[in-house]
């Protein structure tokens, strides 16, 4: 199903996406949208790919 999908993304089109198809999602600071940009919308931000691995490594995935 969609929650098991992890839509990683780095604009504010990648967010309604996700939403548009029931998936979970966080993005990442690296494309041309500013971090302070992708924050106003309400989702999980990371200043780049290695954190969202960083922290992806720290979720219990069972």
């Amino acid at each position: 199903g969609p929650h098991e999908v992890l839509l990683i993304g780095d604009t504010i089109h990648d967010k309604e996406v996700a939403d548009a198809i029931g998936a979970d999602y966080v993005l990442a600071c690296h494309g041309h949208v500013s971090q302070w940009r992708l924050e106003e919308t309400g989702a999980s931000v990371f200043e780049n790919l290695k954190g969202v691995i960083n922290w992806f490594e720290g979720q219990d995935n069972s």
